[in-house]
């Protein structure tokens, strides 16, 4: 038996290329890892014929989809002192109650469910899920479930590339242009 020695002989570009996905994945394995979330953010849509639509997200992701909102949206939501950080807390005051709960022909809830050993799985993703019986007793079921770090790095690209600049715009009574002065002060003066 013949043994055949080989010799692998590695290029600069390739090392670097290997290197730097390495480096990526790491990163963003990092980033997709879940946080400290104390709440899922929950929402459940119920109609009459008894379709059901529910999302359930970490509440961090507001600080992605914050991020990834057009600039002239993010400075004054800013100015106005609406960021995700205030945001949340003032959510996590309601402990426990629903954010909105609208009962009628259809059945809306959104609420904070505090994280738990049963649910803290759920901090790694978006998820949806889609029920849509038929009147024969079969129906669709559709579940949807994105990684928590896919969503992230989405939103990143959204504003890098500046993806939502143009496509998502304030309403023309609150755009620069048109609003009163009113509109655009952070201050307010009393008397």
């Amino acid at each position: 038996m013949v043994t055949q020695k080989k010799t692998i002989t590695f290029k600069p570009p390739a090392v670097f290329c290997a290197a730097l996905i390495l480096g990526l994945v790491i990163a963003f394995g990092a980033m997709a890892a879940p946080t400290e979330d104390k709440y899922l953010l929950r929402v459940e849509v119920k109609d009459p014929g008894e379709e059901i639509i529910a999302i359930s997200a970490p509440v961090s992701l507001l600080q992605t989809v914050f991020s990834a909102l057009p600039e002239e949206i993010r400075v004054r939501a800013e100015k106005a002192g609406f960021i995700p950080d205030v945001i949340v807390k003032e959510l996590e005051t309601l402990e426990g109650q629903d954010i909105v709960n609208i009962t009628g022909d259809e059945t809306i809830r959104i609420w904070l469910d505090p994280v738990d050993r049963k649910n803290r799985k759920d901090l790694g993703f978006l998820k949806i899920h889609i029920e849509e019986p038929k009147e024969d007793g079969t129906g669709e079921v559709i579940n949807v479930c994105v990684p928590r770090g896919l969503v992230e790095i989405a939103g990143g690209l959204v504003k890098e590339f500046k993806l939502t600049e143009g496509v998502i715009e304030l309403p023309p009574f609150l755009q620069a242009e048109t609003c009163p002065q009113a509109c655009t002060e952070t201050e307010t003066t009393e008397g």
